[in-house]
């Protein structure tokens, strides 16, 4: 079962993004294993996922390491249920659908909140132990350097005590060294730290297209906001797009340059079935009122006509309603 076949499908429901509030690539496998192949192998419920890791990862389009993760995480949230067995030595492990119901999905809201804390925690503790780390490298190289200086000094005073003057200057040096590695090492770990978060980050949003586009630059000032309210504002996004119609998803390079920046807490707020984007400059708050929604659905218009001619003048709009108006945009790589 390690091979995809063309017939091969999965379904993805309402209630999973909805109820279950699941994204990325863990909702991919939630579907694939609780109900596409699970429950399209009978009605009963009792059948259990046998297929292989790599058939997972391959759906996924991910590592074996990677998609083992990301089934340990649906079972330790208690979406699924993980049943190992051993053959000839060997640990394999089946998986199964639990039933959601109200305590089912309650209890999956607390283990979620208990996991992130705890994946909270241990950045903090592994942000921690890397400075003390630091701390103690520096105070070995320092107490080191010291011993040194003593040491010559000592030398010096018994053959020559011109020499005291030298050894005050090879300490001074010393000191400055290890003054100058400290932005360096700090810029690396920053780097670093971006680094990971932006992965992290990536393997959340649903069209991976452009990741090389991110700069360095760009990864610092999402490492600036934090997972947490960037993971919102990407659940806030994909629950936008998947409530109106003919709308696409937008490069993951185009979201994480700037089009993230309306669904973070400052500028997004929801009331009752509409979205409401507002964005701060100042003293100065714009609305995502409808006067500014046609304003600039007619700047996107001419934008298109600009770039692509004059067939996509005001004429070949009439008819259409605004919503088809933005798919069309969208398609053609501008944004409303």
């Amino acid at each position: 079962m390690a091979k995809i076949k063309n017939e091969h499908y999965i379904t993805i429901q309402e209630f999973m993004v909805r109820d279950l509030e699941l994204s990325g690539n863990e909702l991919i496998a939630y579907a694939l294993i609780a109900y596409a192949l699970i429950y399209g192998f009978s009605q009963n419920r009792e059948s259990k996922f046998e297929g292989s890791l790599s058939y997972v990862a391959k759906w996924l389009n991910c590592s074996k390491t990677t998609a083992f993760n990301i089934l340990n995480k649906l079972a330790d949230d208690g979406f699924i249920r993980k049943i190992e067995n051993v053959k000839n030595g060997i640990k394999f492990c089946d998986y199964k659908a639990n039933t959601m119901d109200e305590e089912t999905l309650k209890k999956i809201k607390e283990n979620k909140t208990q996991r992130k804390q705890k994946e909270k925690n241990e950045r903090r503790s592994k942000k921690l132990n890397g400075i003390q780390k630091n701390n103690v490298d520096r105070s070995k190289n320092l107490n080191e350097g010291v011993q040194k200086t003593l040491t010559h000094n000592t030398i010096d005073i018994l053959e020559h005590n011109t020499n005291n003057t030298l050894s005050g200057e090879r300490a001074v040096s010393e000191s400055e060294q290890l003054e100058s590695k400290k932005p360096e090492q700090k810029k690396q770990n920053r780097k670093s730290e971006a680094n990971t978060l932006f992965e992290q980050l990536w393997s959340l949003y649903p069209l991976k297209k452009g990741k090389g586009s991110v700069s360095d630059t760009q990864k610092a000032k999402l490492l600036e906001i934090g997972y947490e309210e960037l993971e919102r504002a990407i659940s806030r996004y994909v629950k936008y797009v998947d409530s109106v119609d003919y709308l696409h998803y937008k490069n993951g390079s185009t979201f994480f340059n700037s089009g993230y920046i309306d669904y973070l807490d400052a500028n997004y707020e929801e009331c009752g079935n509409k979205k409401l984007i507002t964005r701060h400059n100042g003293n100065t708050t714009k609305s995502n009122t409808e006067t500014d929604y046609k304003t600039r659905l007619e700047k996107a218009k001419k934008k298109a006509a600009e770039e692509f001619g004059e067939e996509f003048g005001q004429e070949y709009w009439e008819g259409m309603s605004d919503l088809e108006i933005e798919s069309h945009l969208a398609l053609m790589g501008i944004d409303v």
